[in-house]
């Protein structure tokens, strides 16, 4: 298949296409490592991907696997996909390191470190607005979607008064899309004109190779920390409540018997947000008996390789002090995600607020709807009832 043509792994594969596949693609991963872990899917015109080693090597192997292809977030037949344009995920070495090279630093846990604060303010004001109403709530809606899209504004310097435009692209579509383009073209001009001590001016005048990004490159920079700070740590905030509520070690993490950062990678591995990436062979690759030919189109299953049993003892089992742990959730190689320290401090923060102050927590309901992309992995929805 020739790179130029159309692609459309938006699509679900068949056998995971349901609302239960969804929310369990996990048993047809194991039937797929085992009995054929490198697959071609005529419907949706790419190669699937199971195992780890494999994966790991799609994911390191930059110059046979390329990662130049166009990326949105969400189905795109859809007004809620978010057109990510051209960032520093979907470009190969030199373009990606000048792209990364630019703001890398700015995500280092040590930077970030200053902004702790500001995140527990932010989850306790959150809390506080729901707790007034009651006890029970919608804790992916309710708690968890408002925070990461005010950190980002945090992160980037938007003004608190703007940072609704953030918290809408989440759900509200092309509108609302128009409008933040709108709004951070503007306010990268404003920076040019007058810079002030925040990130998006820093990435403005940054010329570490004598070249300046683009607005064009700014505006994608920005929406990629939508989805890589944003969606997805709303959906790992969700799906760790999630976990810890169904295997029932809520008051285990809540009084610090069980670790929350080493529970917090455990949740990554066993439920990511995340279950695929995606490359392009640059070259005739034979793997298991196949040949994926050069501009083929490969799905490298990540939610897969984080239940190998080649790589981890007892996979499906959900085990929050589980060490090592080396999932796949944020990548490998140059592309290791540049959102992943910022995800795990907003995790571990916004996480240890609300166990400070909630004591038991209950899933209200027995129905799960899951999702429904291929980008992003989760639920919907988590009402929960809490005490206080």
């Amino acid at each position: 298949m020739d790179g130029s043509e159309s692609f459309t792994v938006d699509h679900m594969p068949d056998p995971i296409a349901s609302p239960e596949g969804q929310l369990d693609p996990y048993p047809w991963y194991q039937k797929m490592r085992d009995t054929a872990p490198v697959r071609y899917d005529e419907t949706r015109e790419c190669w699937d991907m199971f195992q780890y080693d494999d994966i790991q090597t799609v994911l390191t192997d930059f110059d046979t696997f390329s990662s130049e292809h166009d990326i949105s977030l969400g189905n795109e037949s859809e007004d809620s996909a978010l057109d990510l344009g051209e960032t520093m995920i979907n470009r190969d070495p030199p373009e990606h390191e000048r792209l990364r090279g630019i703001v890398d630093e700015y995500f280092q846990p040590g930077y970030l470190r200053q902004f702790e604060e500001n995140f527990e303010e932010l989850a306790h004001t959150q809390l506080d607005q729901i707790l007034a109403d009651g006890t029970e709530f919608d804790f992916a809606s309710e708690f968890a979607a408002p925070i990461p899209a005010i950190v980002i504004g945090e992160i980037l310097g938007i003004p608190r008064e703007k940072r609704e435009i953030l918290t809408g692209v989440r759900q509200d579509g092309d509108n609302t899309q128009r409008e933040l383009k709108e709004y951070i073209t503007g306010l990268v001009q404003e920076r040019k004109e007058t810079p002030t001590d925040d990130i998006l001016s820093e990435v403005i005048h940054a010329t570490p190779d004598g070249k300046e990004m683009t607005a064009e490159e700014i505006y994608n920079f920005c929406a990629l920390l939508l989805l890589a700070g944003s969606h997805t740590t709303v959906t790992l905030l969700t799906n760790a409540i999630w976990m810890f509520t169904e295997h029932d070690f809520i008051s285990d993490v809540r009084v610090g018997a069980i670790d929350l950062d080493t529970a917090i990678e455990e949740v990554l591995r066993y439920q990511p947000s995340v279950h695929t990436v995606v490359r392009t062979a640059t070259e005739d690759v034979a793997l298991h008996g196949n040949t994926i030919q050069e501009g083929d189109r490969i799905v490298a299953w990540v939610g897969s390789a984080n239940r190998d049993p080649r790589q981890f003892d007892d996979p499906e089992t959900f085990d929050p002090e589980r060490k090592p742990n080396p999932h796949m959730t944020f990548g490998r190689g140059i592309h290791v995600c540049l959102g992943a320290p910022l995800a795990r401090l907003e995790a571990r923060t916004v996480l240890r607020v609300f166990f400070d102050r909630i004591s038991d927590v209950d899933v209200t309901t027995d129905e799960r709807t899951p999702i429904t992309t291929p980008t992003l992995w989760g639920l919907q929805t988590l009402p929960i009832s809490v005490r206080t």
